[in-house]
């Protein structure tokens, strides 16, 4: 008994034309980026700014998530300005730190 080669077969399917009748391998998929809630944005965003540093693996232990989910939030908290763009240790800076807007109007 004869086996099937894959190579000749193809070669055959398409000497006979039918090579559209063969459906496509799918492509690989584009990674997709991870999902975060609206709530685990505005807790990134609050601890963020209430920090003198903020990074990947601090959001990720401080709301207890994946890394690529902190990733993806530390991404979107920098696109609102609440945070710098990462450094080269991929540590942010708060736009407008907590602290300082919780002291209240000076007293005269």
């Amino acid at each position: 008994m004869t086996q099937l080669n894959r190579r000749r077969f193809i070669q055959s399917v398409s000497a006979a034309g039918l090579t559209h009748s063969i459906p496509a391998l799918p492509a690989a998929a584009a990674p997709v980026a991870a999902a975060h809630t609206p709530f685990q944005l505005a807790w990134a965003s609050y601890d963020a700014s209430c920090n003198n540093a903020c990074s990947v693996p601090q959001i990720s232990s401080a709301l207890n998530i994946n890394p690529s989910v902190a990733q993806s939030l530390l991404t979107e908290v920098v696109r609102k300005n609440v945070l710098s763009a990462p450094d080269v240790a991929g540590i942010c800076i708060p736009s407008q730190p907590l602290h300082l807007n919780m002291n209240g109007p000076a007293l005269v």
